[in-house]
């Protein structure tokens, strides 16, 4: 399996996350899957105590940044659009021109 592409992406690896990989193992064995834990992350702030629970880093930036930590690149809402594309077509090696 890759670490650039799964098909599943389980966040947290509590015993929800666990549990969602022996399920996917054993239901779906063609399917591959990763579980996110111990990772940063924006979100909208309301999801702050759900990141946390999962296992990872809530980062809290500005409504209108983005944030990007290895392969993931997140952001708390939508004013942020610009700034979280840009961090994932640089994460994809896309260069824009204009």
């Amino acid at each position: 399996m890759s670490a650039e592409h799964v098909d599943v992406l389980i966040v947290g690896a509590g015993l929800s996350g666990i549990g969602a990989g022996y399920h996917l193992q054993r239901n779906c064995p063609t399917r591959s899957y990763a579980i996110l834990e111990g990772r940063e992350c924006s979100a909208y702030p309301a999801c702050a105590p759900e990141v946390r629970l999962a296992g990872g880093t809530y980062i809290d930036i500005p409504v209108t940044q983005g944030h990007v930590q290895g392969n993931l690149a997140t952001a708390p809402a939508w004013p942020a659009h610009p700034n979280w594309l840009a961090g994932f077509l640089t994460l994809l090696g896309t260069a824009i021109t204009l």
